[in-house]
């Protein structure tokens, strides 16, 4: 009789199967845990885990009027944020955990990371390559405005190991730019995003904005056709959101904004004639060619999603199993790094039920969950943890609910895409705001960071 194989060799021992209910005396001393154990290749113990990498420049040539997101004038801190942010980077460098990982795609975003020189970007990507283990097919990616490149600034992050490249367009209609108050015009969109391609940028993508003022079924095709035409690898198409603190919505009141019935117009709209042109959905809000994917953006939120470790104020980690928010404050974010400790504003580590959560949550913005995987990854099917959930959305045809995945619907899920995240919230997670909010700025740094015990020196 040959060997046995590992997933048979426990068959037909003798007094197996090795339970006995109680009150009779279980006879197998129980010192491992799981047992259920299979063949597996010694390399994938200690594979480095793949990690995704975020990098924030928040600063501006011009404030947009619709921006939402973090950001301040150019031209003040800089000099003394980079030496904050190479500082930041340096400390995760030491951290064993950090070692013992791969960078399998990095994103730096703002702000407008270009508002800085070509020499300031490429001695960050080189600080960051010589400090961080890179994978050799490692995806690097940069938001980009169209009025802060050249030639020779896009060369300069070719050279460097920038793959892709995503232009903030928002429209192609000049007067709907300057309602917007945004800086550039059409053509200097088009003649950035041509010089992109000509350098060699393997991925170029754009955003536009859905939802502008006065803006009809017609003008969003127009956008949109514009777009297609530059043939670029990726269409992002963005909700206008009006929220305080940004200068729109100063003048909202003024502003001919669609309501909810005309926005979903739009965005049936936008969906049909993007995927017609060619361009999947694989996101939210993201659209791209066959491989014109981001590969951040599939790390950060297709399920099972990777840890992402962040670097910047105001930027978001997800990393040994913890979530947390770095200083939003651009002066105490400086102040605290210099005291060589973390600039952690807020956290938590996850409890298994938000574990499960998140997976849902962000995975639902990727357009489809992985079922199997759940399973694999939490020993429980979908069914057993969010039955309820999953009844209500399919009835409601915001999702189908299949055997290997959950698959969010279009255009009616990714329209209420939100909505479909928070039915997946633990209840400790409901009516909290998200953490990206200007309010943040005005929040004090806790004592906790100011005095933590994890100190990095010299």
């Amino acid at each position: 009789m040959g060997k046995r194989t590992v997933a048979q060799w426990w068959l037909n021992l003798p007094g197996y199967p090795p339970r006995d209910e109680y009150p009779e005396l279980d006879r197998e001393h129980v010192i491992y845990y799981p047992a259920d154990l299979q063949p597996i290749d010694p390399a994938t113990i200690w594979a480095k885990r793949r990690i995704g990498c975020y990098v924030q420049i928040p600063f501006c040539e011009q404030l947009c009027d619709f921006c939402l997101f973090l950001k301040f004038p150019s031209g003040r801190a800089e000099e003394a944020y980079l030496a904050a942010l190479k500082k930041e980077i340096d400390f995760y460098a030491r951290i064993p955990y950090i070692r013992n990982s791969l960078v399998g795609a990095l994103y730096i975003g703002g702000g407008t990371p270009t508002v800085l020189s070509a020499e300031c970007l490429s001695d960050l990507i080189d600080y960051l390559k010589a400090k961080l283990p890179f994978a050799a097919d490692a995806e690097i990616e940069m938001e980009v405005h169209p009025l802060t490149v050249d030639r020779g600034k896009l060369e300069t992050l070719r050279k460097k190991g920038v793959t892709r490249v995503s232009f903030g367009v928002q429209s192609f209609d000049n007067d709907m730019l300057r309602l917007l108050g945004a800086p550039h015009q059409a053509s200097d969109a088009r003649r950035a995003i041509e010089l992109a391609q000509e350098v060699g940028f393997p991925k170029v993508g754009l955003d536009l904005m859905f939802g502008k003022p006065g803006e009809s079924v017609a003008d969003l095709i127009s956008d949109i056709e514009a777009a297609m035409k530059l043939k670029v690898a990726s269409i992002s198409c963005y909700r206008l959101r009006v929220v305080p603190h940004t200068s729109i919505a100063k003048r909202a009141a003024k502003l001919k904004l669609p309501d909810r019935y005309r926005m979903y117009e739009l965005w049936e709209a936008a969906v049909k004639n993007l995927t017609s042109g060619g361009y999947h959905q694989y996101g939210a809000t993201d659209f791209a060619r066959p491989g014109g994917e981001s590969q951040y953006y599939y790390g950060f939120c297709r399920a099972p999603q990777r840890e992402t470790l962040s670097f910047g104020v105001g930027c978001i980690s997800y990393i040994n199993g913890h979530v947390y928010v770095n200083i939003h404050n651009l002066k105490d974010y400086i102040e605290t790094v210099s005291s060589d400790r973390l600039p952690v504003l807020m956290g938590k580590q996850l409890t298994a039920a938000e574990a499960m959560s998140r997976y849902v949550v962000l995975g639902v913005r990727a357009v489809q969950v992985n079922k199997t995987r759940f399973k694999e990854l939490f020993g429980f099917s979908m069914e057993d943890m969010y039955s309820d959930q999953l009844q209500y959305l399919t009835k409601q045809g915001l999702i189908i609910n299949g055997d290997e995945a959950l698959q969010l619907t279009t255009p009616l899920g990714t329209f209420y895409i939100n909505n479909v995240c928070k039915y997946f919230f633990t209840p400790n997670n409901w009516g909290k705001p998200q953490p990206l909010r200007f309010e943040l700025i005005n929040v004090e740094t806790p004592t906790l960071t100011k005095e933590s015990v994890l100190q990095f020196c010299g």
